[in-house]
């Protein structure tokens, strides 16, 4: 499809998009289709900040939550190629604290990176604390300590069970491995090299909307 015929299309459907937003109770959101590398069209709904009454532009931040994985998972495969690390290896090679968890003792050692990228380690979903309601996430030292109530529960390699711990986990290797603070290599090691200047862990700092 031309891209003429695409924004027209598009444009047809955002009488319909608006009403899904509105129903979902979205606050604001800003959509962008590309195609072959050229952005054709977009559409921002709502506000950039309820209070304020400001819409979103091109410039307004979004959490992208857990579209952070990808950035994990990139950075795991980044060191392993660079023979830092062995996707078999358990998690305990890299976080020792893990041998506190007090559920699913046995499993320990089958805690491998593969299974954590995978979902499959079995882990429970969250880190200790209520941060999936506040929206801020525990330290590193909160998440560590946290540990000792946290575990395997069920087998790994059983089934597949979405686990967020995981990836802090994770995160957890790659500071250590690379010796900085996880959002310093991902902001050097991915977001630089890939041209993302908009995108940053620490937008109170940033100079966009």
């Amino acid at each position: 499809m031309d891209q003429y015929s695409l924004k027209q299309l598009l444009t047809s459907l955002q009488p319909i998009i608006e009403q899904k937003l509105y129903d979902e109770r979205v606050v604001g959101a800003s959509i962008g289709v590309v195609q072959n590398q050229t952005l054709v069209w977009t559409f921002d709904y709502g506000y950039a900040r309820w209070h304020s009454g400001l819409p979103p532009t091109p410039n307004t931040l979004f959490r992208i939550d857990s579209n952070t994985k990808t950035f994990t998972g990139t950075a795991i495969m980044q060191l392993r190629d660079e023979g830092k690390l062995d996707l078999s290896d358990p998690i305990t090679t890299y976080v020792p604290e893990f041998e506190q968890v007090t559920i699913g003792r046995e499993y320990i050692k089958d805690v491998t990176l593969r299974r954590l990228l995978t979902h499959r380690a079995g882990l429970n979903g969250e880190a200790v604390g209520a941060w999936g309601e506040t929206g801020i996430g525990p330290t590193s030292n909160e998440m560590l300590k946290g540990l000792k109530s946290c575990g395997v529960v069920i087998p790994p390699d059983s089934r597949h069970k979405y686990s967020n711990l995981g990836f802090i986990l994770l995160g957890q290797v790659i500071s250590r491995i690379s010796g900085m603070p996880y959002s310093e290599y991902i902001a050097t090691q991915i977001f630089r090299v890939l041209g993302m200047s908009s995108s940053t862990y620490n937008p109170d700092e940033s100079t966009l909307a």
